[in-house]
């Protein structure tokens, strides 16, 4: 993923394979860190910075209903979309 800055751009790679996920991996693994130079600690401070956040609850509420007491729902902003764990 790239992300750009007035100031500059930076990116980020993350990899998850259907395999990662059978064997119950719910967190996708970088291969491609943002800060990789000096510089990318001001590109990445004016994002963070500048940042809005949208929750986007109705997705999440779905999913802990229908995990009810058999697991836990967690969400994350990293990609891929929210995965659940049960038990």
């Amino acid at each position: 993923m790239e992300y750009h800055t007035p100031a500059g751009s930076i990116r980020t790679s993350t990899i998850f394979t259907e395999e990662m996920l059978r064997a119950g991996v719910s967190v996708a693994h970088v291969t491609e860190h943002a800060i990789q130079e000096p510089r990318d600690f001001e590109l990445g401070g004016y994002m963070f910075s500048h940042l809005k956040v949208e929750p986007r609850l109705e997705g999440y509420l779905a999913r802990c209903e229908q995990i009810a007491d058999r697991g836990v729902v967690f969400a994350t902003s990293a990609r891929p979309p929210a995965r659940c764990i049960t038990s």
